[in-house]
């Protein structure tokens, strides 16, 4: 079965991940119309490997080819606009699917027209160790409040209604979907969440490759997101303080843990160097 989705993947030097995203879209139980892969000014093989891997794939696949490198949110926004299905579904090139995922998702927002967002639980793993999803599993509903509390939706968990004029904030890589998902919610109505771990993601949104960098970065573009909100009217310079303050908060908890983690590791590291010696 055949469903009107349209997967749309950016990718940058993604040749050894891109594969398993592929293919975990290409063979869902629903298949996708199409897969759209924005290819964001890759400098690896990635290109030449999509097209070999396209012609295996029982799923049509497009590519979009960018000339210079404008980060995952421009690049999902040229997929976005090129795409054809009703609803667009969005997989990172390092991440893979539930093999249900399609069908429970696509099955929720077509039962509810008045749906603009929807996303699922998702898990920290590189293995296809999937669990069982009951056809219909548990979905609970998040409006902005919720949102300014924290993210509610990680982004390959997130379908959208095409035709949606909001879109990923231009030049921003850092918490470009989080904006996202708080201007649709503003818009449009709750998110609905599936409570089933629908996708495997390599990498923790905190505590990942390049850890305080992005960290920092990351702060600096969510409190940017509240002030954001605020210019577009969607909350008041209270609620916008709240929300920059409770973010601050969460922050000074997560630097901390950080600093316990790397205190505790020490140890481990000097007794491994020691014994290398």
């Amino acid at each position: 079965m055949t469903i009107p989705v349209s997967v749309v993947v950016p990718t940058h030097d993604s040749a050894a991940t891109i594969e398993r995203a592929l293919r975990s879209a290409a063979t869902q139980s629903a298949r996708p119309c199409e897969i759209v892969v924005v290819d964001d000014a890759s400098s690896d093989a990635t290109l030449a490997l999509v097209a070999e891997l396209a012609a295996g794939l029982p799923v049509p696949v497009r590519t979009i080819p960018l000339a210079e490198n404008v980060g995952p949110g421009s690049a999902r926004n040229a997929g976005w606009d090129a795409a054809t299905g009703e609803w667009v579904a969005f997989l990172d090139a390092d991440d893979a699917w539930h093999p249900e995922k399609l069908s429970v998702q696509h099955a929720l927002m077509a039962g509810e027209p008045a749906l603009a967002m929807s996303g699922h639980l998702h898990a920290f793993r590189s293995g296809d160790d999937w669990v069982r999803v009951s056809s219909h599993p548990a979905v609970v509903r998040f409006d902005l409040r919720d949102f300014l509390v924290r993210n509610r939706c990680s982004t390959p968990s997130v379908m959208v209604r095409r035709g949606i004029a909001q879109r990923f904030e231009r030049g921003s890589s850092f918490a470009e979907d989080y904006l996202l998902w708080m201007r649709i919610v503003a818009a449009h109505g709750p998110c609905a969440r599936i409570e089933a771990p629908l996708v495997h993601c390599t990498n923790p949104a905190f505590g990942g490759r390049g850890l305080s960098g992005r960290m920092v970065a990351m702060e600096r573009a969510e409190l940017r997101n509240f002030r954001a909100l605020r210019r577009d009217g969607a909350i008041g310079p209270v609620t916008a303080a709240a929300a920059g303050a409770w973010s601050l908060a969460k922050f000074a908890v997560r630097l901390a843990r950080t600093g316990a983690r790397r205190i505790r590791l020490r140890p481990a590291i000097a007794s491994g160097r020691s014994g290398a010696a």
